[in-house]
């Protein structure tokens, strides 16, 4: 039986789908059998919402999902040495390290389609160029904070979040259920207006599903009654959430379907996101950074809340 025939019989055992195994065979057809293997699982991997993947998923128990049978066996003895992947990839014309046009890149140990690579690229440069301190009036702060957040004898998290978020253009809020990271938000915004005290603040709530907006709708407005706010700080203050998809493609003339991108970013001064966590990281994250704009001054503030760790 040919490598290819096993990839097939995989396919009938549904340790692949026939679209992994046609990926390989389109970018690896005259390739070793570990780079064919590789193209397949990384193609199997991004389906299910991977980013990259790692070489130690090729061996081990970590294989194929870890499913036992004679065909993943003799799939993993045909691809060799774990440790001569990385040369057999990088000796491939289907992948490089970077630094010129592949299908599939391999950074370190870990294999990235192409899209996946600049994607992450993007999110990167967006967090290590765009997350720059601002500038702001300690002692207002303090006191802004201090009123909304009572002194409780220990230290109280949810404040100093309030406080890193207030003093960053990008902020991600994090924590498991029930962790008050609603109530950290509703804070936060109400520190800011008070702090910005401007009566053209924009502000824009998104979340990734529509059920999951309608909950920040729902949770964050019950917060923020609860918070001594006046009617026209209030106002700042949207009371619906949109779908996050809805931020970025907006019906848009442009080819790329977005209306808002670098050339065209978001007219706001804060975007808040929540359940950042089911954002799939690499392709609308890096659209939500394209959208920002690449300026400084475009958009002062994002918060995103339940960010994966």
């Amino acid at each position: 039986m040919t490598f290819e025939q096993l990839l097939l019989a995989a396919v009938e055992q549904r340790l692949l789908r026939p679209l992994d195994v046609q990926f390989a065979l389109m970018v690896a057809q005259n390739d070793p059998p570990a780079v064919k293997l590789a193209a397949a699982l990384l193609s199997r991997d991004a389906g299910e919402g991977h980013v990259c993947l790692p070489l130690a998923r090729l061996s081990g128990d970590e294989a194929l999902s870890g499913k036992a049978g004679e065909i993943r066996d003799r799939l993993l003895a045909e691809a060799g040495a774990p440790e001569d992947w990385p040369a057999l990839l990088l000796a491939s014309s289907a992948v490089s390290c970077g630094d010129a046009p592949a299908p599939m890149i391999l950074c370190g140990d870990r294999l990235y389609l192409n899209r996946m690579w600049r994607n992450e690229l993007t999110v990167a440069r967006f967090f290590n160029e765009a997350n720059r301190v601002l500038e702001m009036d300690e002692a207002r702060l303090a006191s802004t904070l201090n009123a909304l957040f009572p002194a409780t004898g220990e230290t109280d998290w949810q404040k100093v979040a309030a406080a890193v978020a207030l003093t960053r253009r990008i902020s991600v809020i994090s924590g498991g259920p029930g962790t008050g990271k609603t109530t950290t938000v509703a804070k936060l915004l109400a520190a800011l207006i008070q702090i910005e005290d401007s009566p053209r603040c924009r502000i824009r709530l998104a979340a990734p599903t529509g059920k999951a907006a309608a909950r920040l709708t729902e949770s964050l407005g019950a917060a923020l009654r609860k918070l001594p706010l006046t009617d026209a700080q209030k106002a700042l203050i949207p009371t619906e959430a949109s779908t996050a998809g809805i931020v970025c493609w907006a019906p848009s003339q442009a080819a790329s379907g977005m209306r808002y991108h670098a050339g065209n970013p978001l007219h706001l001064d804060v975007l808040v996101v929540d359940e950042a966590s089911m954002i799939r990281p690499a392709d609308d994250v890096a659209a939500y950074r394209r959208a920002a704009g690449p300026r400084a001054g475009d958009f002062p503030r994002r918060f995103a809340t339940n960010w994966p760790p």
